[in-house]
């Protein structure tokens, strides 16, 4: 499996960062075999959302920041199937590509999907 177990600074925690659905689904479904608490993050913009039960039991982070894959776009549906990993930046720039836009303002450009 080739994925990366990266310390979070601002949780204190390890954090599961995969790089594909594949390892995604391993890791959470071995998880759940376990009985183990998990929560998932994106690039971290939000910061600690953990429900006091889950800080109880401190909750294994995974991080879908590296899941990035654009399935398809489809300029003239107005449709467009990626990963969650994909920032509001990145989903700009593909846009910008057909002079297009997303009518959204996160609160951090490098928030994921």
């Amino acid at each position: 499996m080739n994925h990366t177990m990266e310390e979070n600074p601002t949780a204190k925690v390890s954090e599961f960062v995969p790089e594909t659905l594949d390892q995604t689904r391993e890791w959470v479904q071995d998880r759940i075999s376990l009985g183990e608490s998990i929560q998932i993050c994106g690039n971290g913009t939000t910061g600690e959302i953990q429900s006091q039960s889950s800080k109880e039991k401190q909750s294994l982070l995974i991080s879908t920041r590296a899941l990035k894959t654009i399935h398809f776009f489809d300029p003239d549906d107005l449709v467009a199937g990626m990963e969650a990993g994909q920032t509001a930046v990145e989903l700009q720039k593909l846009l910008a590509q057909k002079k297009m836009q997303l009518a959204i303002n996160p609160w951090y450009p490098h928030s994921t999907l």
